[in-house]
């Protein structure tokens, strides 16, 4: 066949070689968005010395607008290569790495907890700090028993594993009093009492089976909010019964919900292929709040979702987003395959590991009054290059395409477009702030093309036809007038696809490497505020 049967659903790749009632519930590592980055899912290319060559260097000069912020005071704790670490809720006063128990302000050993504990346990800790929940066996395990530790004295109380064949695969604090444990063999979930380690009560969901992070509860303990079936439900948790079902936008499917400090409003995060938002809803069930956030950039980070104790704002993956302006006000660089998700200590503090390679966990203060000095002067409409409202212009410089010219300006111009539409930037010709891509193009790899007969069909049949892929080099820059450097660059390589359920020839693996950088540009943070007073910092503000 000359051309794949994309309506039977057949895929063809390219092969590249081949109950109870319940108990009452009792920084001067700060740069600004001005600086460069790199990129994050794909190698870097071997650098390019030679300056007139097609494809740029992926180490860009250092940006004009060079970041001279002192904020932070370099506080960090060691960490070994596969540490544990453990936070409460933001305000927790102190956080357990391995068997130390830390306090978080000092960030100062307090205790060493008396046993040592399986790398893949479930753990919990208490909103007060003062109690430590661990399992004795891994995620997905039967009949494991659970511990409870006391942070200041280390005495244990045990948890008895519940019925045959139960799991303990959600682990969570009921206030300061109660443990709730619960897993994937159903949809209940024991309250057990601190004190005693016996069950004091059931708590039923409305899913099938208890998964990790699929129940939360109100700050007062009163509700609770589960997901299930594209819905958040709320229940009553004296009851157990339902008091209000949250249909989504879209009936799509939230990854986590979080309360609000106060209790008073909810937030779900959203991530599809379009992209990520969070929608806040009221005590009633309202929708009040929805907007757009930067997707996730490192792959191994679990979704986060926390409130700043005061409610002015949420971090979102690495993102703190300001609950007013409904914008991210500071990102941190999170390396790719990190495993310690960024966490609020507190009202003013982000701890993680913000360096690859680094077996350290840095805390780092959050510069509020520069960022809301930021903030003001968006609304003030001070003199910046960048702002919300405020034109560019596009600009593309392209270099040894394959394709056609017209072709590839309209399906990246459409794509920087919308991106720039997400944080309020219009494309206007005659702005004097230009973003501008540079694209180099080269042929990849030429290559057989093989025919998949179903989707278990791991070779393929040979077609006998033959395609040219094709790969590209891009920097993307925002200049100004009367600056001989750009304010921001970020670089950008792209590749044709493996993965076609259309016809594969050269044209085709060509335009889906002009797609793959398309995706890629509406992922990336592009700072939308640069102004022009050196004294007042860019957004969002950037931790790298």
């Amino acid at each position: 066949m000359t051309r794949l049967l994309a309506t039977l659903g057949l895929l063809s790749i390219l092969v590249l070689g081949c109950g109870k009632k319940l108990p009452e519930p009792p920084a001067d590592r700060v740069a600004d968005a001005a600086d460069g980055d790199e990129p994050r899912p794909k190698p870097r290319p071997k650098r390019v010395e030679d300056p007139d060559a097609p494809f740029p260097s992926a180490d860009p000069p250092a940006p004009k607008k060079k970041a001279t912020s002192t904020w932070g005071d370099g506080a960090a704790v060691a960490l070994k290569h596969d540490s544990r670490i453990t936070f409460g809720p933001p305000g927790c006063p102190v956080f357990v790495v391995d068997q130390d128990v830390f306090d978080a302000k000092t960030l100062k050993v307090i205790r060493m907890l008396p046993d040592e504990y399986e790398r893949h346990a479930r753990r919990a800790l208490s909103p007060d700090g003062k109690l430590f929940a661990v399992t004795q066996k891994g995620r997905n395990e039967e009949d494991t028993p659970t511990h409870i530790y006391t942070t200041d004295t280390g005495k244990k109380v045990t948890i008895p594993p519940a019925a045959k064949g139960a799991y303990a695969d959600y682990v969570a604090f009921y206030g300061n009093t109660h443990l709730l444990l619960g897993g994937r063999h159903g949809r209940t979930v024991g309250v057990y009492g601190v004190a005693t380690g016996k069950l004091d009560g059931e708590l039923k969901t409305p899913e099938q089976q208890v998964r990790e992070n699929t129940v939360r509860f109100s700050p007062d303990g009163k509700v609770f909010a589960t997901i299930t079936n594209s819905k958040v439900v709320i229940g009553d948790v004296r009851t157990g019964q339902q008091l209000k079902v949250i249909t989504p936008p879209g009936n799509d499917d939230p990854e986590v919900v979080a309360f609000s400090a106060d209790g008073s409003e909810i937030a779900g995060l959203f991530e599809d292929l379009n992209g990520s938002k969070v929608v806040i809803w009221d005590s009633a069930g309202k929708a009040v709040a929805e907007f757009p956030v930067p997707v996730r950039s490192s792959i191994a980070l679990d979704h986060v979702l926390e409130w700043l104790p005061d409610g002015s704002g949420l971090l979102v993956g690495e993102h703190l987003i300001d609950r007013a302006a409904r914008r991210p006000v500071l990102s941190v660089r999170v390396p790719w395959a990190v495993y310690i998700t960024p966490h609020l200590l507190d009202q003013n503090r982000v701890v993680g590991c913000f360096e690859k390679g680094s077996e350290q966990l840095e805390v780092i203060p959050v510069p509020w009054p520069k960022l809301r000095a930021a903030l003001k002067a968006i609304d003030q409409k001070a003199d910046a290059y960048l702002a919300p409202g405020r034109p560019v212009r596009l600009d593309f410089v392209l270099q040894g395409l394959r394709g056609d010219a017209t072709e590839t300006r309209t399906l990246l111009g459409q794509a920087l477009t919308k991106r720039l539409a997400r944080d309020g930037i219009p494309v206007a010709a005659q702005a004097s702030t230009v973003l501008r891509l540079n694209l180099s193009e080269q042929a990849g790899e030429t290559l057989p093309i093989f025919e998949k007969q179903s989707p278990f069909d791991r070779q393929g049949r040979d077609t006998g036809r033959k395609a040219t892929g094709a790969k590209g080099a891009a920097a993307l820059e925002l200049w100004a007038q009367g600056e001989n450097a750009p304010l921001w660059r970020r670089h950008l390589t792209s590749a044709s696809g493996t993965s076609f359920s259309q016809e594969i020839n050269d044209a085709t693996l060509r335009k889906s490497m002009i797609e793959d950088l398309g995706n890629q540009i509406d992922r990336i943070e592009i700072p939308y505020f640069l102004p022009k007073d050196k004294g007042t910092v860019a957004l969002p503000t950037v931790i790298d």
